[in-house]
């Protein structure tokens, strides 16, 4: 709590049982056991060839995610976050960057998207289903809650 009241970035790992408290006290917590076995260290067992073999064709299969769609925009602390984020950086057009929606929900929660099964923020908008997403010019992508009916069609540039 400390580090973070001092402005520096915490990361924090653990597994499900890991205590609320020190879940809370990072900026980002990564559940472990949502992560595949693909990095495993190698086995005397096993020659290393075969282990990167193996390594090469679970990461070309890909992950299936720890919840679907419908039941990621049940979670309602989840949505609560993300909407928040968007909600406090959004622009008068009712549109928010999506980096700078990310970095607000990371900074509300210690939220890592690999714990809802996407690999990054932007996936985990659109896995809701409950967000607007928006690729601008120049490659910045947009987002919008979709119940809101004030914002602009399309962001402004």
């Amino acid at each position: 709590m400390q580090l973070r009241a001092n402005g520096h970035e915490v990361d924090g790992f653990g597994e499900r049982k890991t205590p609320s408290p020190f879940v809370n006290a990072c900026t980002t917590f990564l559940y472990l056991d949502n992560l595949d076995g693909a990095d495993a260290p190698v086995t005397p067992a096993e020659p290393a060839d075969e282990v990167v073999q193996k390594q090469k064709a679970a990461r070309a299969q890909p992950a299936p995610p720890a919840k679907a769609g419908k039941s990621l925009a049940m979670d309602t602390k989840l949505v609560t976050i993300l909407r928040g984020a968007v909600e406090a950086v959004a622009r008068d057009d009712g549109w928010a960057a999506m980096s700078a929606a990310g970095s607000a929900a990371k900074r509300q929660a210690p939220i890592d998207p690999r714990n809802y099964g996407a690999r990054n923020c932007p996936a985990l908008f659109e896995a809701t289903g409950l967000f607007e997403i928006v690729k601008g010019e120049g490659g910045h992508s947009f987002v919008a809650d979709k119940r809101n009916k004030d914002r602009a069609a399309k962001p402004a540039p």
